[in-house]
């Protein structure tokens, strides 16, 4: 029973290790803008907020 907690342990550690080594070059990158002004801070239902028509 023990061997298999270390095992899945060492499996779960692994996996932790290469997805933050997949994911380590997108720390470099910019955030990019490209229509965020036209399609979010201008956009009225953004504005008006949480309502039933900006939900539909």
């Amino acid at each position: 029973m023990k061997a298999v907690n270390l095992m899945r342990i060492g499996i779960s550690l692994f996996l932790a290790v290469v997805t933050c080594l997949s994911y380590w070059q997108v720390l470099d990158h910019g955030f990019l803008k490209f229509d965020d002004y036209h399609y979010v801070i201008e956009n009225t239902h953004v504005k008006k907020g949480l309502t039933r028509e900006g939900v539909i």
